[in-house]
């Protein structure tokens, strides 16, 4: 998991005071998930390495046909502390009953953060109804939680057989669409916002279509920053460097390059 100090998140809030909410806000999910890894986190893929090899050759992220071993009251009290921490620092009226929900075991917190995972829309929205807080808020804390997890379960996978053996556009990990692409001289990564996983991706290909025809870039006027676009699909990347996410907390990034969002979508990509 990407790590900043505090003084790097006070130094944020003076050169962007516009988002200086957004940005408390950024500094304490991340000290949440910090704190969540002061307890080491074992949760080590299982897989033998012949058998993580023909899950990335075809095309399976390992988390998900892998579920992170926790124990159901270790994924509780991720989930209670996150949300804990961020209540204490911006307490709000539907925060504060999803903590007591938890509190209370209100909550089947394994189930719950699966469907996160697999990004299964339909059974959060019931869980949300039953405990009469929105979707988004659910989907926002479950994510929180499980950075620290699936970035702790990435780290036990040999990063040169992820590298070796995956060709897909999504997260061989967690199975998410990239955030940002990272050019090279030669070579282009891909980042995954959910478990700041990063993998070789062709420079010159489309990571949604897989298109090799239709690649092009597109500068942001004001900013300069530059998104990579599909004329196939209709998709769009934006580019950062190696060197801004060892600087700057990749959450505050996407809004920092916001801008350039709004100028490929009025060209028609999404």
């Amino acid at each position: 998991m990407l790590a900043y100090t505090p003084e790097a998140y006070e130094r944020w809030k003076t050169a962007y005071p516009e988002l200086s909410d957004q940005i408390g806000l950024i500094a304490v999910l991340q000290m949440a998930q910090k704190s969540v890894l002061v307890t080491p986190i074992e949760t080590p893929c299982t897989l033998e390495t012949a058998d993580i090899q023909h899950a990335l050759a075809s095309g399976s992220s390992l988390a998900v046909v892998d579920t992170p071993p926790l124990s159901d009251a270790r994924w509780a009290s991720v989930l209670t502390e996150i949300v804990g921490t961020v209540v204490d620092h911006f307490p709000t009226e539907e925060g504060t009953h999803l903590l007591i929900q938890l509190q209370n075991g209100k909550v089947d917190v394994p189930i719950l953060m699966l469907d996160v995972l697999d990004q299964n829309l339909e059974p959060i929205r019931e869980v949300a109804d039953d405990l009469e807080v929105e979707p988004e808020t659910l989907t926002f804390y479950g994510s929180a939680a499980l950075l620290p997890v699936l970035s702790a379960y990435a780290q036990s996978v040999d990063q040169q057989l992820l590298q070796e053996n995956w060709l897909q556009g999504y997260c061989p990990i967690c199975g998410r669409e990239p955030l940002f692409s990272l050019p090279g001289d030669s070579t282009r990564s891909l980042f995954c916002n959910q478990c700041h996983t990063q993998w070789r991706y062709p420079p010159c290909q489309c990571a949604f279509c897989r298109d090799v025809t239709a690649h092009a870039f597109v500068e942001e006027p004001e900013t300069g920053i530059e998104v990579e676009v599909c004329h196939t699909c209709k998709r769009f990347l934006r580019q950062v460097s190696d060197e801004q996410l060892a600087e700057i907390d990749p959450a505050l990034l996407d809004l920092l390059t916001a801008a350039a969002s709004v100028h490929v979508g009025t060209l028609g990509f999404h």
